[in-house]
Order: structure tokens, then C-alpha cells, then sequence
């Protein structure tokens, strides 16, 4: 290399900037997505009903309760009709004011992960922190369930992240070679004059 070339700007270490943003950006936007979406639906509280069982919540807001219909739950595997049978019945009440919430159908949506099988229920507002009590009646069999925060504001919010990371990044890192190959173009051509 001569002193000539030495002297070209920007370097040629911006191309190796430029081809990692991208990669960062249409590899890892979706990378991160996937462990956001993950971790979110690893989490939840399981129990057995037929039950009272009190909770602890200590963020406000909607709350999914989960039918845990194939599970390995306490040491044993469950496994039951994904729908529950006629005649369950299922409150949710303040433990402070005894007041029972609203809820609403959750419209049987599934999530499904190796032999596991989750069938949502229902939804209700937990307006405060507190403890509620969950009440399930009305089964002929021990069924597994899970109580969980909802997934939907956060899958959105990944998503939304993941979007921009991976626009900025791509194009971004896109943006970055283009400009350097130009700029560098423009220079040799001065120096070669």
C-alpha cells in the first residue's frame, strides 16, 4: 500500500461498520424477538383446580387466566379436553374489597410448546396491586392452570422494537457502505489526479 492510498478517507474499516449494522439489524432484530417473545410466555403462576387459590399481583393491569390442558405439573403430566366442561365456574375477586372483577372471554386462543398445550379462559382488569383470589368450581378433575400478566402490549412493543432495530440497522448499514464506496471513489480519483 502507498502513501497515496494511506491517505483515503473514510477508511475501508467503515465498510466492516457498515456490513455489521446490517447484520445487526436483520439478524439480531429478529433474534431479540424471539427471546422477548419467550421469556414473556415462560412466565405465569400454575395451580390446581378445583381451588380458591389467592394471588399476589403486583402490577396493575390485564391478567390471562390459562387452561394448562397437556402439562407436566408437581411432578405429574396432566392431560385433559382442551375445553373446560359445562358447568365450571370461575370468579376472581379482591381479596381487599371482596368485590368480584368482570371477565371477559379470551376466545380460546392456544399456545402449544413440546407436549405442552395452554388453552386461555378468560381475562380480567387487575386495576391495583393486591392479592385476588381465583376461584375455580365445578371440575370432576384435578386441571392444571396458569395465571400470567397479558402478553399482547409487550409482543407489540417487541415487535415494534424489533422493527425499527432491523429498519435502522439494515438500511442504515446499507446507507453506511454506499456512502463510503462514493466517498472513497472521490478520493482516490483526487489523488490519482
Amino acid at each position: 500500500m502507498n502513501g497515496a492510498q494511506q491517505k483515503v478517507h473514510p477508511s475501508r474499516a467503515w465498510y466492516v461498520v457498515g456490513v455489521m449494522l446490517f447484520f445487526i439489524g436483520t439478524i439480531g432484530a429478529p433474534g431479540w424477538f424471539i427471546v422477548t417473545l419467550v421469556s414473556g410466555f415462560t412466565s405465569g403462576e400454575y395451580f390446581l383446580a378445583p381451588c380458591a387459590q389467592t394471588f399476589t399481583l403486583d402490577n396493575p393491569g390485564k391478567y390471562v387466566l390459562w387452561h394448562a390442558a397437556k402439562t407436566f405439573f408437581q411432578g405429574r403430566n396432566y392431560s385433559s379436553p382442551p375445553d373446560l366442561p359445562d358447568g365450571v365456574i370461575i370468579k376472581v375477586l379482591d381479596n381487599k374489597t371482596k368485590e368480584e372483577l368482570t371477565l371477559k372471554s379470551s376466545h380460546g386462543s392456544t399456545e402449544s410448546s413440546g407436549h405442552n398445550k395452554k388453552v386461555s379462559v378468560c381475562s380480567f382488569l387487575a386495576e391495583t396491586s393486591g392479592q385476588y383470589i381465583i376461584e375455580i368450581r365445578n371440575l370432576s378433575s384435578n386441571q392444571v392452570f396458569m395465571l400470567r400478566k397479558s402478553q399482547t402490549k409487550s409482543v407489540l412493543l417487541a415487535l415494534l422494537e424489533c422493527g425499527l432495530i432491523g429498519l435502522i440497522g439494515g438500511i442504515g448499514g446499507i446507507v453506511i457502505v454506499i456512502l463510503v464506496a462514493v466517498k472513497r471513489h472521490k478520493a482516490e480519483k483526487k489523488l490519482d489526479n
